[in-house]
């Protein structure tokens, strides 16, 4: 649990610096930085010549299948080949796959939390969604600073272990949520008319490791497993093409990658 909290704080500390930035630029710059190092991973984590032959050799089979089109047995021959050589490529880049996997999880879940939601606006709803066993028995409460109200009462659904509260911002800022779980505390930041990151909820356990990009894990009541908060979805109208972000964004890291490999020497 350390070593993905120390992986959170990397990844947040070096994207800082991109949220003093237009969205349109941090994005379009977060692309060129996420296909650079992907593919040096790649380059490094690889065999490089064996990938090259097992590339070429599945180029060599399709090239076959089509020069021998009216010889079936060849044709099985060489689909059989590329059947295989494709299987040995995609093994062969399994080591630099696994190691990337985490850190681009983690670091989709940050992405998301600036490209992909937006801050709530003054006077619009939001309802916090709290889950858990222990939300069967337990007694809720909740209260908020002076620039949010709290609808009362709270909703508690006992036998679905959940409860909602009803918080509505009263002005920009930083608004802070205090729900109270029997006698245990548990703050939530509610960012409002303001550009920034949002904290869309903080969980416990296992999915405190990739979905706690911008707050903190939830380390109490024993049997809390999550307080979600629903963040409007940002308008998705990247670079005028309708896309959502993250379509924009692998996108364009495939298409750096793609550039700069042979300069690189990294063989895809």
């Amino acid at each position: 649990m350390r070593v993905v909290a120390a992986l959170h704080g990397v990844i947040e500390w070096g994207l800082r610096p991109f949220d003093r930035l237009p969205p349109w630029v941090a994005l379009l710059l977060l692309s060129v930085v996420t296909g650079v190092v992907v593919l040096w991973c790649v380059g490094k984590l690889t065999a490089q010549r064996r990938l090259a032959r097992a590339r070429e050799r599945a180029v060599a089979c399709i090239y076959e299948m089509r020069l021998f089109a009216d010889a079936p047995l060849a044709v099985l021959r060489a689909q059989l080949a590329l059947i295989y050589w494709s299987v040995r490529y995609v093994a062969l880049t399994l080591p630099a796959l696994v190691v990337l996997a985490g850190p681009l999880l983690v670091g989709f879940e940050h992405l998301d939390a600036r490209f992909g939601r937006r801050a709530l606006a003054v006077g619009e709803t939001a309802v916090v969604r709290l889950r858990g066993p222990v939300l069967a028995e337990a007694d809720v409460t909740a209260a908020c600073s002076e620039t949010c109200g709290v609808s009362l009462p709270i909703f508690v659904d006992r036998p679905g272990r959940d409860a909602y509260v009803r918080v509505v911002p009263r002005q920009p800022g930083v608004a802070r949520l205090t729900l109270m779980i029997d006698a245990t505390a548990v703050d939530v930041p509610l960012l409002v008319d303001r550009e920034g990151p949002v904290v869309t909820g903080r969980y416990a356990g296992l999915p405190a490791w990739w979905r706690s990009a911008v707050g903190e894990p939830l380390t109490g009541p024993p049997g809390l497993h999550a307080v979600e908060v629903p963040f409007p979805v940002r308008a998705s109208d990247w670079f005028g093409l309708g896309l959502p972000w993250w379509a924009a964004w692998m996108a364009m890291a495939t298409a750096v990658a793609l550039l700069v490999r042979r300069r690189m020497g990294v063989v895809l």
